[in-house]
């Protein structure tokens, strides 16, 4: 496989190097570009680590697009408009976990946090009792997590992770939410 690699740079032109010579330090100036470039960097690559689009097939040494998580999921699910959502996601891990051409089974599930708050509005609406569970994922730090028959799976809430309007299909025109279950072993 190729290496990607992404490449920024700031150029400071005669008229930024005098006005920060007359009303500022240059040092500050560089600091903050320094800041708003890794800021700008980061976003990139997060969300072409989950979004990026390059096509994993054609060895093309000239595209500089990352091919993200989402574009290489091969098996998915859906779940019908109106069906629960936790239910639907129990049923799809526990349906993984009974074919034997899987190895590795998720160890963590990743979702927008619009999605999380679906499925926490949808548990709050049962009739039954229910809260949301946590779990350390190390000492200390503990976030959401979700009951499956692998056992309980913290939640990994990224922005990144984009809802979108179907285009076209039975759910045309309605908000389409992805969760990503993966094994990170």
């Amino acid at each position: 496989a190729f290496c990607r690699t992404y490449v920024t740079g700031i150029r400071y032109e005669y008229f930024d190097r005098e006005m920060a010579k007359n009303y500022g330090s240059f040092e500050d100036l560089i600091a903050k570009d320094t800041n708003d470039m890794m800021v700008d960097f980061t976003k990139t690559t997060v969300n072409d680590f989950w979004n990026g689009k390059s096509d994993m097939k054609r060895n093309d040494s000239a595209n500089l697009q990352y091919s993200g998580i989402i574009s290489q999921i091969t098996d998915i699910g859906q779940i019908a408009f109106g069906d629960n959502i936790a239910d639907s996601l129990t049923t799809k891990i526990t349906n993984m976990m009974a074919r034997l051409d899987y190895t590795y089974y998720p160890n963590v599930l990743a979702m927008n946090p619009a999605t999380y708050d679906l499925i926490l509005k949808q548990e709050g609406a049962r009739d039954v009792y229910s809260r949301p569970v946590d779990i350390d994922i190390i000492p200390g730090i503990s976030v959401p997590s979700f009951y499956t028959p692998v056992g309980k799976l913290p939640i990994v809430l990224d922005p990144f992770i984009k809802p979108a309007v179907a285009e076209s299909g039975p759910n045309a025109g309605k908000m389409v939410h992805q969760i990503i279950a993966l094994n990170t072993d």
